[in-house]
C-alpha cells in the first residue's frame, strides 16, 4: 500500500509524420499524458501556422454547427500528413455545404413559420370567442393595416395613435394587442415594439372566420410543417453520411486539439517526436493502446530530465480511485504529504457498513454503485460501502430491517446498544490515532 503520491514519468515518443495524427489521437484517448515540449531550438515546428488554416473552419462552424452530426472518428485512421488530413476534411465539408445550403434555407424558413404559427395559436386560444372576424381582418385592403402584436408578459403599449380598433389582452406568459388603422399609425406602434422587446405575429389569408376554426387550421398547418421539416432533416442526415461529415469533424477536432495542446511539437523532415509527462508509470496503458492503433512508434519512459520537476500523480488500485476525490479537495498531495485514498476506502466503507448494516439494503446500494459507476465514476464508492453493509448485516442478522430471517453472527444492535456504542468509540479512537500517526510520518518525510 502506497501512502504517497508518485512522480509522473517522462515519456519520449518518436513516430513518422504520416502516423502523427493517429498517435496523438491514441494518446489523448488514454487520458494519461500531459504534453510538454523539450527539444533543440534547431528542430523545426511540426504545426506552423495551423491556427490560420483553422480560422476559416471556425467561421464555417458558426453557421452550420447546429446541422452537423456529432464528431465520430473513423474506424481506422489513414496514414497521412496532418495538412492533408485537414485539407481532405475541409473539402468534404465544402462539398456537403454546396448540397445542403438550399435545404437549410428552406428548413430555417419552415422553422420560423412554425414558431410564428405556434405563437398565433396561443394568442387565439387565449382570446377566446371575443376575437373579431379573422378571415376579414387578414384580407384588409392596402389602405387599412391589421397587426397582431405580441409582447412579454406585463408589457403594454403606452402611446397609441388614433387607431380604428385596439383590442388588448394578457396571459401569464405574454401580452397581445390587436390593432387596425392606417399604415402610418401602425408604423408608429411597430416603432414602440422595438423598445418593449415585442414582435408582430402573422395573420395568414387562409385563416377561417372563427377563432376555434382558426386554431384547428393552424394545428393542421403545424403538423404539415413538422412533416416537411422531418423530411428535410432526413435529407441532411443522408448528405452527412454520404460525405462522412462525422469523421471529417473528428479529424478537424483532433487537429484543433493539437493546435491547442501541441503547437510546440518539433521534428525533422521525416520524423516527429512527442514528449511530456504520463501518469502511466509502467506503460501498461500507453503501449497496448498504441499497439492497437497500428501506429509505428518508439516509446521510452524515463525519470524526470535534469532541471525539470516531475508532477505528482495519485497511484491507487481501482477499488480506491473513487475515494481520491477527498484527497483532491485541497489539491493533489505534495511530495512530502500522504495520499489517504486507500485508507479512506477501507475506513469510510467500514463506518458506512457499521451505520447501515443490512444485507438487503447493502445489496441494493452495491448494485446501484455498479450501474451508476459507468456514467458517474464518483458513485463507484457505493460498491465497497454496499459490500460492508452486507457484511455487517450478516453480523447484525438484518435483511431489509427484518431480524427474523437470518441469525445474528455477532449481536442485535437494538438488544445490546451499549456494545454498539463502545465499538463506535473504539473505532473513533483508532481513526484519530491513525491520523496522528500519518502526521508524524509526514514530519519524518520532511526531515
Amino acid at each position: 500500500m502506497s501512502l504517497r503520491p508518485i512522480p509522473a514519468k517522462w515519456f519520449e515518443l518518436v513516430t513518422v509524420h504520416n502516423e502523427l495524427a493517429r498517435v496523438m489521437e491514441c494518446l489523448s484517448r488514454t487520458g494519461t499524458v500531459e504534453l510538454e515540449a523539450r527539444s533543440r531550438t534547431t528542430d523545426r515546428l511540426l504545426l506552423p501556422g495551423l491556427d490560420e488554416e483553422l480560422k476559416s473552419h471556425r467561421e464555417l462552424a458558426r453557421r452550420y454547427q447546429h446541422y452537423w452530426p456529432p464528431p465520430a472518428p473513423a474506424a481506422e485512421r489513414c496514414s497521412q500528413q496532418l495538412s492533408e488530413t485537414l485539407k481532405a476534411a475541409r473539402a468534404r465539408l465544402a462539398a456537403w455545404r454546396e448540397q445542403v445550403d438550399p435545404i437549410i434555407t428552406t428548413l430555417e424558413r419552415l422553422s420560423q413559420n412554425a414558431v410564428d404559427l405556434g405563437q398565433l395559436r396561443a394568442a387565439l386560444q387565449s382570446a377566446g370567442d371575443n376575437f373579431p372576424d379573422i378571415h376579414s381582418l387578414s384580407r384588409a385592403g392596402p389602405k387599412l393595416q391589421v397587426r397582431l402584436f405580441a409582447l412579454p408578459a406585463g408589457g403594454l403599449l403606452r402611446e397609441l395613435p388614433a387607431l380604428l380598433l385596439v383590442k388588448p389582452w394578457q396571459t401569464p406568459d405574454a401580452s397581445y394587442v390587436l390593432a387596425v388603422g392606417k399604415a402610418s399609425d401602425i408604423g408608429d406602434v411597430e416603432t414602440q415594439l422595438q423598445g418593449l422587446k415585442g414582435h408582430t405575429l402573422p395573420l395568414p389569408s387562409w385563416l377561417p372566420a372563427s377563432s376555434d376554426q382558426a386554431v384547428a387550421a393552424i394545428s393542421g398547418q403545424l403538423a404539415e410543417l413538422a412533416h416537411q421539416r422531418a423530411a428535410l432533416t432526413a435529407q441532411l442526415q443522408a448528405f452527412s453520411e454520404h460525405f462522412k461529415i462525422a469523421a471529417a469533424l473528428a479529424d478537424i477536432a483532433l487537429i484543433e486539439w493539437l493546435n491547442e495542446h501541441a503547437n510546440e511539437l518539433r521534428g525533422s523532415d521525416h520524423l516527429a517526436w512527442v514528449t511530456g509527462w504520463t501518469s502511466d508509470v509502467s506503460g501498461t496503458a500507453l503501449r497496448p493502446a498504441l499497439d492497437a492503433s497500428g501506429a509505428r512508434y518508439i516509446l521510452r519512459l524515463l525519470d524526470a530530465p535534469a532541471g525539470m520537476n516531475a508532477p505528482l500523480v495519485l497511484h491507487n488500485p481501482g477499488w480506491a480511485r473513487a475515494f481520491e476525490v477527498f484527497a483532491r479537495m485541497l489539491g493533489t498531495p505534495g511530495r512530502y504529504e500522504s495520499d489517504p485514498s486507500q485508507l479512506l476506502a477501507v475506513i469510510a466503507s467500514s463506518i458506512f457498513g457499521f451505520m447501515f448494516g443490512d444485507v438487503g439494503q447493502g445489496a441494493v446500494i452495491c448494485l446501484a454503485g455498479i450501474v451508476l459507476g459507468r456514467r458517474v465514476p464518483l458513485t463507484r464508492m457505493l460498491v465497497p460501502g454496499g459490500i460492508m453493509a452486507i457484511l455487517f448485516g450478516v453480523l447484525f442478522g438484518s435483511v431489509f430491517c427484518r431480524e427474523d430471517i437470518i441469525p445474528a453472527l455477532w449481536i442485535r444492535p437494538m438488544n445490546d446498544p451499549v456494545t454498539v456504542l463502545l465499538a463506535a468509540v473504539i473505532v473513533g479512537i483508532a481513526i484519530v490515532t491513525l491520523g496522528l500517526l500519518l502526521d508524524a510520518i509526514q514530519m519524518h518525510w520532511r526531515g
